[in-house]
């Protein structure tokens, strides 16, 4: 997305009337391919041009050699491959393919629309302590630094958005200027200006967002509305808004439990045995400790389980069979 990803070929930004016009006969080419929904992201109306042609497709049935295909049936001259999304040249415009799953493919297309609001929200959505991405409306449970799990609340985008104070309705309107994206972006109960400063991104995320112009533009909005002068500091906490999504989401507390005692299991192994305990009855080190560990971790389905009822002189005896095996 962005327009920017081609390097071999050049691009042009087409007219929004010649965009439009142009679609229908990608989609009509996209879809034997795909054999799934394909759709175009919508934009706010007043847009005169673009750079690129961000499409959703629906990932469940692409054949294996489906960007080989894509590049066929399109004479492209040029493409480029980042994970989930496939960029090709097609008459001069860049084309974004980005694949979605069936379950996921809807939640994907709104959080894509209108140019940079899925970013926006989700910028807040992480200062109320959840990630709004892709795949829906998420919770990680961390350990310290470490994600132990993602709990997903829902795929649902208008769901996921009226829980961040946002209306729905409004949404699904549509947005005709990047004026009114701002207004609604900045609509919610909840909503924060500070999550928004560059310094309180991290390196990447303000690198990425400075080279977005609708971001940009919005931080001007802020400033020249007077959103930072305005509201000190945030006006609920991410206690608040964890109960109000326990609330919220039917079985969202019982996967939280779930996961504090998968956490609990996980420590009290650890505590039990690990790497160090392999250190000293071996005398192993460095890579080598690792290929061990590994090995024993692929070995036995349950690990924690099993580390938890087996007597410490049978898991000496495990490493030892393992550390022969491996010949260190």
């Amino acid at each position: 997305m962005g327009g920017n990803a081609l390097k071999n070929h050049p691009t042009r930004r087409y007219h929004t009337s010649e965009y439009l016009k142009l679609y229908p006969e990608i989609e009509a080419t996209l879809q034997p391919i795909v054999q799934g929904r394909v759709a175009l992201v919508p934009f706010y109306t007043a847009k005169e041009t673009h750079g690129d042609m961000d499409i959703v497709v629906e990932s469940d049935h692409l054949p294996h050699n489906w960007t080989e295909q894509v590049m066929e049936a399109f004479a492209s001259r040029d493409s480029y491959n980042n994970g989930d999304t496939f960029t090709f040249e097609f008459r001069d415009l860049q084309i974004d393919l980005i694949k979605a799953r069936s379950e996921e493919f809807d939640h994907t297309l709104n959080y894509l629309s209108f140019n940079d609001l899925g970013n926006l929200l989700g910028k807040l959505a992480h200062h109320l302590g959840f990630v709004l991405g892709h795949r829906g409306l998420l919770y990680k449970v961390m350990d310290q630094n470490n994600t132990v799990r993602v709990l997903k609340l829902t795929s649902d985008y208008l769901e996921g958005i009226r829980f961040l104070g946002y209306d729905p309705e409004r949404f699904k309107q549509g947005f005709d200027t990047l004026q009114e994206v701002y207004d609604y972006a900045t609509s919610s109960p909840y909503f924060y200006p500070g999550c928004y400063r560059p310094d309180q991104q991290n390196s990447q995320n303000r690198q990425r967002d400075r080279k977005r112009p609708t971001y940009q533009g919005f931080l001007e909005h802020l400033e020249q509305n007077g959103f930072f002068e305005r509201i000190p500091g945030p006006v609920t906490t991410r206690e608040q808004q964890l109960e109000r999504a326990i609330q919220r989401f039917p079985g969202f507390q019982e996967a939280i439990e779930e996961t504090h005692r998968f956490l609990e299991r996980k420590r009290a192994a650890h505590q039990k045995f690990n790497g160090h305990t392999v250190r000293e009855w071996t005398g192993i080190e460095g890579q080598t400790l690792g290929e061990v560990m590994m090995e024993l971790r692929n070995s036995v389905e349950d690990f924690e389980g099993w580390v938890l009822q087996t007597p410490l002189e049978t898991l000496r005896l495990e490493v030892e069979r393992i550390r022969v095996k491996l010949g260190v």
